[in-house]
Formats: structure tokens, sequence, C-alpha cells
């Protein structure tokens, strides 16, 4: 007898197959990672990325590494100079966490190769980064299909995620700019709502520590987006009844916020030993005072929401 397997295709599931396909094709045919003075690792990418090599292949989180051929790390480092006359990249960590299996996979690659250098900057590793943001915009897809079928057609859920997917600059930031934070912040809010919704349906300590890690990896990408945990008072508030029960909530649910806090605290562990380290001091502005602070007193409101 001949058994036949059904497979049953969704709209939605179509969709996530269509990018799946699309933007490969899409990277192939930009070619970016050829472009090895740059194509990949370049403006933001080059602080995101500096703790890898410095770390995992020249062992030396202070980056005097660069002296020894500046003409070639300048090209890959925008370093800082800190208090303490040390280097310092601008960025967190956070990237560095999300890019570095795929890092990893690279340098084995490079380091048995005799093409390639295994410096951390040669083509193998250009290509990791262009592949890791493409798997975290796929999982987050996959979650983000998974969450809205619980409440939506699956029409509605596809056409969401082609508005979503094809319809905003995300598509740039998996291709022209790919390992910029864009796509790889897009992953972890998804994730972060998902693990919320499962939080607030069962909450429990498994949830609790995911939906904690979740959101302290999203802070150390960017710490301006821990705003996202307003969501936890904010969940499914549609009256004021809503919001005071979502405290109620919150506050009998008290030792799983005490760990959620304490799980954000220890992903920054690294980041604020290596600020101790490289700058002298737990908490350091890496970023400065020029250019990159809050102007509270020349708001630009309309430049903001109408000028390009």
């Amino acid at each position: 007898m001949h058994s036949k397997i059904k497979v049953k295709y969704t709209f939605s599931g179509m969709i996530i197959l269509f990018f799946i396909i699309l933007i490969p094709v899409m990277d192939y045919s930009i070619k970016q990672y050829e472009n090895i003075d740059g194509g990949i690792i370049r403006t933001d990418v080059k602080s995101y990325y500096a703790y890898l090599p410095a770390v995992l292949i020249y062992g030396d989180l202070k980056m005097t590494y660069y002296d020894k051929n500046p003409e070639k790390y300048m090209k890959w480092i925008r370093p800082k100079i800190s208090p303490t006359g040390n280097r310092t990249t601008v960025s967190t960590m956070g990237l560095s966490i999300l890019y570095s299996p795929f890092f990893l996979v690279a340098h084995a690659y490079a380091s048995g190769s005799s093409t390639y250098e295994a410096d951390g900057y040669s083509v193998p590793y250009h290509i990791a980064l262009l592949i890791s943001v493409y798997f975290y915009f796929i999982i987050a897809l996959i979650l983000l299909r998974k969450l809205l079928l619980k409440y939506f057609t699956d029409l509605s859920v596809g056409i969401t995620l082609l508005a979503i997917g094809a319809g905003t600059n995300l598509i740039h930031y998996l291709t022209i700019e790919a390992p910029m934070s864009h796509g790889y912040s897009f992953f972890l809010f998804i994730l972060f709502l998902y693990l919320l919704v499962q939080w607030r349906e069962k909450p429990g300590w498994a949830n609790t520590i995911y939906l904690g890690l979740s959101a302290g990896l999203i802070s150390l990408i960017r710490p301006t987006n821990s705003l996202i945990v307003i969501l936890i008072p904010l969940y499914g508030v549609n009256s004021l009844k809503d919001l005071r029960e979502n405290f109620l909530f919150i506050f009998r649910s008290w030792k799983f916020i005490v760990l959620m806090g304490a799980l954000v605290f220890l992903v920054w562990v690294p980041q604020l030993f290596y600020w101790k380290y490289i700058a002298g001091q737990y908490f350091y502005n890496s970023y400065g005072d020029e250019g990159s602070r809050f102007f509270f007193s020349n708001p630009q409101f309309l430049n903001i929401l109408f000028s390009y």
C-alpha cells in the first residue's frame, strides 16, 4: 500500500517561503560581501562587530593590535579613546553576541582555508554576517506568524508578513546594510512579544527566564529600546480597568518580575566589566557628548515628522 503525505499549503506559509528565497537572491545580486573594502563591515557595524575579533582572535580587548598595522585595521575598526587612554568601541556588545555563532563558523572555515586569512575581516566573515541577519529574520517571521494566527485569519497574517517584510525599510537592512542593528532588533522584538503572550497565558519560571533574557539582549543592542518593557503592564489593555488588573497581576507576580530584572542585569554584566577594564568605570558613555546626546532645549518635532 502506498501512503500519501498531505501537505497543507497556507498563504502565510508561502509568504515566509517567498522571503526565504527572495533575500538570498537579492544578496547574491548585490554581492556586498565581495566589496572587501567595506561592503558589509562598515559604518556602525565596525563598532558592533569589533568585540568578536578582539576577544576571539586577538585576545586583546584594548585593541593594541591596531598599532601593528594601522593601515589595515583603520578600515575595519572605529575606536574611541577612553578616559584611561585605551581604545574602546562605541557600541555595546549585544550585536556581537548575536553575530557570534556565525562568526565562529566563519573563523573555523577561514582557519582551515588556504585562500582566506583568519583575521576576522576576510570574505567568510562578511558572508557570515549576511547569513546571520537572514537567519534571525526568518525565525522572526515564523514566530510572528505563529503569534498572529492566534488572533487573525491566515490571509490577514500573510498580508501582514508581506507588508512588514517588503513594504518597510526592513528589506534594506536585510540586504544593503545587512548587519546593522535593525534586523536583529526586529527579531528580538518579535521574540519578546511572543514570549510575553506565553508568559501571560502561562506564568512560570521558564517563561520568565526567557522573557528576561530577551529584554536584556534588546537593551544591550540599543539601550533606548529598553522601552519595550512597557508592554508588560500594557499587555491587552483596552480600558483603565484592564490597566488596573495588569498592575495587580504584576504585583502578585513580583517574584517573576524580580527575576526578570535580575536577568536583564545579568546580560549586562559582561558589558559593565568591559567598561571597567577599558574606561575605569562600570557605567561609561562611550558615545561621548559630541552629537550623541539629547538636546532637550531644541526639540525638532516638525522636522522629525515631516522633513526628509
